[in-house]
C-alpha cells in the first residue's frame, strides 16, 4: 500500500475507533421517545408568535425606570448600584439555568452539543478525504483487471462505516438538542422578555461591554436551538426551532447595529 493510503487508512480508522467508543448505539424504546412536546407544533409556533408580539409590546411600552423596576421584581436583578457586576452575574445564572438541565436524570448541556457538532465535522472531513481518494484511484483505472480494485473497495467500506458513525452522532445530537430545546421552550417568555429588558436598558446607558456579553449569550442559545442540518426541510421541530433562532438573531443584530 502506498504511504498516502497507509496514512489515510490509519487516521480514518483511528477516528472511527475512538468515536465508536464515545457514541454507543442508541437504544430506542417507547419510554425514551416520550416528550412533553408531542402536541401540534404548528400551534406551538402560533403561540410563539403571540409570545414574541406580547413581549415586544411590553418592552417597548416601558420607559427605562419601569424596565429597571421589572428587572428587579421579575428577575431579581438590582442594577442600581453595580450594573456591570450584577448583569454579568445574572447572565451567568440564565446560562446555568437554561443551557444545562438535569431534569431527566442525566446531564444535558451545551458543552456536549458543541462536542457533538465538532465530532460530526471531523467525521465529515474524513469522509470527504476518503471519497476524494476513491475518485483519484478510479481515475487511474486503465484496464479491466485493475490492481487497486480491492483498495477502492476497502475505502468504500470504510467510508460507509464513517457514514454510519455520522448518523449515530447525529442521532445523539438531535436527541440531546431536543431535550435541551424543550427546556428552553418551556420558559421562552421569561427568557425572551429578559433579553428585551436588559438590551433596552444597557443601550440606554451605552454600556457596550455588557451589550457584547449579551450578544455572546444570545449566540450560545442560538447554537443550542439551531437545527443540526440547516439544509433539511423546515418541518416539525426544525420549523419551530428555526423560528426561535430567527428571533434570537434579530436581538443579536439589534445589539450589533448599536455599536
Amino acid at each position: 500500500m502506498d504511504p498516502i493510503d497507509s496514512k489515510l487508512f490509519e487516521d480514518a480508522q483511528s477516528v472511527l475507533d475512538e468515536l465508536y467508543l464515545r457514541y454507543p448505539a442508541v437504544q430506542h424504546s417507547a419510554e425514551n421517545d416520550k416528550t412533553p412536546f408531542n402536541k401540534d407544533l404548528y400551534s406551538q409556533i402560533n403561540n410563539f408568535e403571540a409570545t414574541i408580539r406580547e413581549c415586544k409590546e411590553v418592552a417597548q411600552s416601558h420607559i427605562v425606570d419601569e424596565v429597571i423596576e421589572n428587572l428587579s421584581v421579575i428577575y431579581h436583578m438590582d442594577i442600581t448600584e453595580d450594573e456591570t457586576g450584577t448583569a454579568m452575574q445574572k447572565l451567568d445564572e440564565v446560562c446555568s439555568k437554561f443551557l444545562i438541565s438535569n431534569k431527566l436524570g442525566y446531564p444535558v448541556d451545551e458543552t456536549l452539543l458543541k462536542q457533538y457538532r465538532k465530532d460530526i465535522e471531523l467525521v465529515l472531513a474524513v469522509i470527504k478525504a476518503l471519497q476524494l481518494r476513491i475518485v483519484q484511484l478510479g481515475q487511474q483505472r486503465q484496464w479491466f483487471f485493475f490492481p487497486k480494485t480491492k483498495l477502492i473497495q476497502s475505502y468504500e467500506a470504510l467510508a460507509e462505516k464513517m457514514q454510519m458513525l455520522k448518523r449515530r452522532i447525529s442521532e445523539s445530537f438531535n436527541r440531546m438538542s431536543r431535550l435541551l430545546t424543550m427546556h428552553i421552550v418551556e420558559s421562552f417568555h421569561y427568557i425572551y422578555l429578559f433579553f428585551l429588558y436588559i438590551i433596552k436598558y444597557f443601550i440606554s446607558t451605552g454600556n457596550q461591554l455588557i451589550l457584547v456579553e449579551i450578544a455572546a449569550v444570545l449566540d450560545r442559545f442560538i447554537k443550542v436551538v439551531q437545527p443540526l442540518n440547516v439544509s433539511s426541510l423546515l418541518q416539525g421541530e426544525n420549523l419551530r426551532n428555526s423560528y426561535i433562532v430567527y428571533e434570537l438573531n434579530l436581538l443579536k443584530d439589534h445589539i450589533i447595529s448599536y455599536y
